[in-house]
């Protein structure tokens, strides 16, 4: 049983990593935009749940959530990411003037209160992720880096110098794991291929192979969560439409091979979230 209060560190034996293999990005949504009341939208694919049910602590259940805008405009992102498109410029859906809910059990649907009208968007480009594959058993490390905003400085006359605060970087994080048979090479690669062979001693075996330099046909979702099991704490970082950038194998003649797998993503793209006990 927890009890609500302060978490004072968080331990590696309670880290999950979560991959979704599919993220689909900006995915214009099918239905009419005519600012009628409850306005309903379909995806091609079905929108599932990256981070969880966040109204309660245990997550990973009920209803994907999209993000969450406050009183001010400002919003963080949860499991389906909504935009509007008008005019071509793209925006953030204001989910607290227009709410949303997606629609268990379809293949991807989802309702829109409101009234949205075409004046606020022509189109509704959605983000979302599928397919869920746990990778804690085999990972070792997990580090988080990369988002900082750099400042440079233009020295004019008189010795003065003129801050130039840079764009924002783009978020990694890199995955430590053991070297199992398939391991992590495919996400860089592009493709895994497998093949049944014929083995007279034992039935078919199966060989696995993954080339270089082929075509990436999706990103993935990268989720990892961090919970305490003696206040129900939790820390989620949340990583969408990432591509691994690169792979390096170690195998020393002593200890276990292992892989360390690089992703990124646009710092837009990434999401912290801290879970509360009881102290909403």
């Amino acid at each position: 049983m927890t009890t609500k209060g302060t978490t004072e560190i968080l331990t590696g034996d309670n880290l999950k990593t979560f991959i979704y293999e599919q993220h689909y990005e900006r995915e214009i949504a099918t239905g009419s935009i005519d600012g009628t009341g409850s306005q309903e939208f379909s995806t091609t694919h079905k929108m599932e749940a990256c981070l969880g049910d966040t109204t309660t602590l245990s997550g990973w259940s009920g209803s994907p959530q999209t993000q969450y805008v406050d009183s001010d405009g400002n919003y963080f992102r949860k499991d389906v990411f909504i935009e509007t498109l008008k005019s071509g410029t793209i925006s953030p859906l204001n989910t607290a003037t227009y709410p949303t809910s997606i629609v268990i059990g379809t293949t991807g649907s989802f309702v829109v209160t409101g009234s949205l009208p075409a004046s606020v968007a022509g189109s509704l480009l959605v983000s979302y992720s599928a397919s869920l594959n746990e990778r804690t058993d085999e990972i070792t490390n997990v580090t988080i880096g990369g988002g900082g905003r750099a400042n440079t400085y233009i020295v004019v006359q008189n010795g003065t110098r003129v801050k130039v605060t840079s764009v924002q970087e783009s978020r990694t994080v890199s995955i430590e794991a053991i070297s199992l048979e398939q391991g992590w090479v495919a996400y860089l690669n592009g493709e895994d291929v497998s093949q049944s062979i014929d083995n007279t001693s034992s039935g078919s075996d199966l060989l696995n192979g993954s080339v270089g330099a082929q075509t990436r046909d999706n990103a993935k979702t990268i989720i990892v969560r961090q919970n305490d099991p003696r206040t129900g704490n939790q820390v989620l970082d949340a990583f969408f439409n990432v591509d691994q950038v690169s792979n390096d194998t170690a195998r020393p003649s002593e200890g276990q091979a292992t892989e360390t797998a690089a992703f990124d993503c646009e710092p837009q793209d990434y999401c912290r979230i801290s879970i509360l006990n009881e102290q909403g």
